[in-house]
């Protein structure tokens, strides 16, 4: 792979430790990621890729119904599957793993048919079937001290416990989320106990499998709307308070509102959720945070008790500010929030989270307002006389059509800070308030039926930006890193590109050019800076840093500011048509192939 670590770790010249150590996925080596070989055997859309525990072997799934198993540190450009199975699936195959204890030779597979399968690797032979689901399956899950034991999802809305010690075609029904699909499942690496369940929701909900009975499944669609009517509460759920300016806070379950992946952070901390047609977001499980911002009141007494003044600027910080101001200047929001975004991990200022939310007002994407308003009511926690966060606080509520909240806002300012009463920056914010038209009423009582109001969501610790989830109902969202170092986050998009993002700071700091229409999964290395991607081109992709000889990068995106406004440009239009060429799709399996099976790229 043209990298000596690489090289001395397969040789064992270096200890495993010492090599996770000095492989960590830091920026450098992001920067540096490239094309190192291409995995080709499929015969359609590539649509699950999955690491084995040690990080060895490659699992795949396809719409071409077979299972493959790959090496990846098979030497060569061009790499073939070590072993293959023609499966018994009769459409899309959409999630893979290798069992856990089982020396990597048994697999599990879900698929659109609604079955899951369990397969002999050595003997290419199918172990046991599943018919529990009545929808398609999407997700599947495996823990490692419980190798006797698969779990699945689908679009029926439930999660299916299969128990390999049981000779039965039926597994036993674990959760209903009815009418919510369940697109994604994923259990917590450090508490196998917690599993959370996104789908067609805004909200991802987790539970402790501790606490809840096993049921029979049911047999019919009227019989599961029961069951799922009559199902406990998760043990937590989160959802970002806000995703459109145009959308009352209270409404959670939106047929535009869905959830393609979730996964946890390899210490078990942190939850990360790729949303469809929105972003990326991040929520801190050990110290979440407020379900509402909205419900944030500014203080009269802080106001009023104020006696120190904010701390002054390091210098560097001061010099970042500098920057992001003259950027802001020249209408660059972009690149002047990703420099307060840097400054603000350095110093948490009320001036540079005002500078920011000033930036993202501007800026417009989809949430950055809501996201304006969160640094507004923060710089006022750190300085409540800032008069230019209270301001565009009273701004944003308007813009989110908050009218109500705003008109009281605005009486809280008139009677603090009486100074102000004749700027006009005021007296325009109070005429646009009182011309304002009244927003969408407020939320009527609590529906029995609703198992998650947006009073027990709590809300996202960060988010990330730039990428486009579109298209399809699998786009992954992942950590990279060994626990402890996981700074870097990844996604696929829409365009076929791959995202780096810096996790601390959000900033994106690399993109790739990796596949002809869409990216999909994105799965890193248990522990070492390789990663596995697929999509609508029937090959996996491995990429890993390339040595520094001075040759050029092919696949890297350079001009990757004009592709991440584009993409929020196509958040509101049909673009999917125009991403693919399925004349060039249907000609990669000819009539003559062996693999068998409907093409359908096309996963939502």
């Amino acid at each position: 792979m043209g990298d000596r670590d690489l090289w001395h770790r397969e040789l064992g010249v270096r200890g495993s430790e010492a090599f996770r150590q000095g492989r960590a996925w830091r920026r450098p080596l992001v920067e540096r990621l490239g094309l190192a070989s291409e995995l080709a055997g499929h015969r359609g859309c590539v649509n699950a890729v999955t690491w084995n525990a040690a990080g060895t072997r490659l699992i795949s799934g396809s719409d071409d119904l077979h299972v493959l198993v790959w090496d990846p540190w098979a030497p060569g450009s061009t790499l073939k599957p070590v072993n293959a199975i023609k499966t018994t699936h009769e459409t899309n195959i959409f999630a893979t793993h290798f069992l856990p204890q089982s020396g990597d030779i048994t697999a599990v597979s879900g698929a659109g048919d609604s079955r899951v399968y369990v397969h002999d690797l050595n003997q290419q032979t199918t172990l046991q079937g599943f018919h529990s689901h009545l929808e398609r399956v999407k997700s599947l899950a495996v823990a490692p001290d419980s190798p006797h034991l698969i779990w699945s999802s689908g679009e029926d809305g439930m999660v299916i416990q299969m128990d390999l010690r049981i000779d039965s075609p039926q597994g036993q029904l674990l959760i209903a989320t009815r009418p919510m699909q369940i697109k994604s499942i994923a259990l917590n690496p450090v508490r196998p106990d917690m599993i959370a369940v996104g789908g067609t929701a805004a909200h991802v909900s987790i539970y402790d499998r501790r606490f809840l009975s096993l049921k029979s499944v049911p047999k019919d669609s009227t019989s599961l709307d029961s069951v799922s009517s009559q199902f406990c509460t998760p043990y937590q759920s989160y959802a970002p308070a806000l995703f459109s300016e145009k959308k009352p806070l209270w409404s959670l379950m939106s047929p535009s509102l869905s959830v393609t992946y979730v996964s946890f952070s390899a210490d078990g901390q942190e939850l990360l959720v790729n949303y469809s047609g929105k972003q990326i977001y991040l929520f801190n499980l050990l110290h979440p945070s407020e379900p509402n911002i909205l419900q944030w009141e500014p203080s009269a007494s802080a106001v009023k008790n104020l006696t120190e003044e904010p701390p002054a600027f390091r210098h560097d910080v001061e010099a970042l500010k500098f920057r992001a101001n003259n950027l802001f200047k020249c209408n660059q929001y972009n690149r002047a929030i990703e420099l307060y975004n840097e400054a603000l991990l350095k110093q948490r200022h009320p001036i540079l989270l005002g500078n920011r939310a000033a930036a993202l007002m501007k800026r417009k994407w989809s949430g950055d307002e809501y996201a304006a308003l969160r640094d507004c009511f923060e710089s006022l926690e750190l300085n409540p006389k800032y008069v230019k966060s209270h301001l565009r606080a009273m701004r944003i509520l308007l813009d989110l059509k908050q009218k109500e909240r705003a008109l009281n806002y605005m009486a809280f300012f008139a009677d603090n800070f009486p100074d102000q009463l004749t700027t006009e920056s005021f007296k325009k914010l109070k005429h646009d308030i009182s011309e304002s038209e009244d927003g969408p009423p407020g939320p009527a009582k609590s529906d029995p039926s609703s198992k998650v109001t947006p009073s027990n969501c709590q809300d996202f610790k960060s988010r990330f930006v730039g990428h486009c989830n579109e298209t399809t109902d699998i786009k992954q969202a992942s950590f990279c890193g060994p626990c402890g170092q996981q700074d870097v986050i990844v996604a696929g998009s829409d365009g076929g590109s791959i995202f780096f993002w810096d996790k601390n700071t959000t900033n994106l700091i690399h993109v790739l050019a990796s596949d002809s229409a869409v990216t999909n999964c994105v799965q890193p290395h248990p522990s070492q800076p390789l990663l596995a991607s697929s999509g609508i081109d029937n090959v996996i992709r491995l990429w890993s840093p390339l040595p520094e000889d001075g040759r050029e990068n092919e696949n890297a995106v350079d001009d990757w500011e004009s592709q991440i406004v584009e993409n929020q440009n196509w958040r509101e239009s049909d673009h999917f048509s125009s991403l693919i060429d399925w004349s060039s799709v249907g000609r990669r399996m000819s009539s003559d192939e062996e693999h068998e099976g409907v093409m359908e790229c096309l996963q939502s």
